[in-house]
């Protein structure tokens, strides 16, 4: 069981479920969205999520990070400086981190509340982004951390990125689901007054203005 979740294979479908997972978000909200509902909805936001949950996993299962650390580590050897590249790479880590506490603290501060719903799910995906950065820094002491440390033969980088991609997925159904339930909780009556409405004021100004008499 510990090597199935420590395979490449099994982090790749995790990110392809959370993937479609947030497909399926953005046509739910699609389907949903109307005059009563238009302002709060984003959908857009679902899709975009979703196109960057595949580009991660592709990259994941391809070994991107490991081709670009790999190509930092040669040129630190070819202009000598490889043995102090700790002090380049800790920087870097540290304003990762700081970039993710910053932009998520300013998003709980500045996202208005019709579109907070969005927010835990931006939240987990910029903490995978920020993890797959760290990552690709490669700094001595956190490659020992995720790669060399296991959690009941699970080494630590799939433990962490197992739970964020399970918590990205699980938070979008919910989402998902709560626009469903909205969606059925409206009022029939609804779509006929904004029918009626629509078709009221689709004629030419004095039609408008007679029908207001």
């Amino acid at each position: 069981m510990s090597s199935l979740l420590d395979a490449d294979g099994f982090r790749f479908a995790c990110y392809l479920g959370a993937s479609l997972i947030s497909l399926a978000a953005f046509f739910s909200e699609r389907r949903v969205r109307g005059p009563t509902t238009g302002r709060a909805l984003l959908p857009a936001f679902w899709l975009m999520q979703a196109a960057l949950l595949a580009t991660m996993g592709v990259a994941m299962a391809a070994d991107a990070a490991g081709a670009l650390t790999e190509f930092g580590r040669d040129r630190a050897r070819a202009d000598s400086w490889y043995l102090d590249r700790g002090s380049l790479q800790v920087p870097l880590v540290m304003a990762i981190v700081a970039t993710w506490c910053a932009t998520t603290v300013i998003a709980i501060w500045r996202v208005p509340p019709r579109r907070r719903r969005y927010l835990p799910s931006a939240a987990l995906v910029g903490t995978l982004v920020s993890f797959a950065a760290v990552r690709t820094v490669s700094l001595h002491h956190v490659d020992t951390l995720l790669y060399r440390t296991d959690v009941v033969g699970v080494r630590i980088v799939a433990v962490v990125e197992i739970l964020l991609l399970a918590a990205v997925a699980s938070v979008t159904a919910a989402r998902a689901r709560s626009t469903d339930g909205t969606s059925r909780s409206l009022p029939a009556e609804d779509t006929t007054i904004v029918a009626g409405s629509a078709e009221r004021y689709s004629g030419s100004p004095t039609q408008r203005d007679r029908s207001d008499r």
